[in-house]
């Protein structure tokens, strides 16, 4: 079962993809957090064969307005989009310096620690 993973940014999502078995989670883009974004997510599910997608959320601080918005972005995933949505905690997945930006590769944190439940 292929999973597509999403680190939320309020400018930009980062995306990352599982192999087929869920054995491997590879970084697959950045893209603006925009009107375009849904019709995006759904083009790239339909592409890849994704059958489940996993967002990071900050589990550890569930108070922020950030975590409000994440939740309103999983409800619109979940009525935009027929597949199941689940959370995964985003809990020391952003980089430092240059690697902060790198949404992609905070995506792809994420679903390793969901796949595998390491973290």
């Amino acid at each position: 079962m292929k999973h597509l993973a999403i680190d939320y940014g309020t400018k930009r999502i980062g995306l990352a993809v599982s192999n087929a078995r869920g054995t491997m989670a590879l970084p697959f883009g950045i893209f603006e957090n925009n009107s375009a974004l849904m019709m995006n997510l759904a083009r790239i599910i339909k592409e890849e064969g994704i059958a489940k997608i996993v967002v990071g959320t900050p589990d550890y601080n569930k108070k922020t307005p950030l975590y409000k918005e994440i939740q309103r972005f999983i409800a619109e995933l979940k009525s935009s989009l027929s597949l199941p949505v689940v959370s995964s905690d985003e809990l020391l997945t952003s980089g430092r310096g240059k690697q902060k930006s790198r949404h992609d590769l905070a995506a792809c944190l994420i679903l390793e620690s969901y796949l595998f439940g390491a973290c």
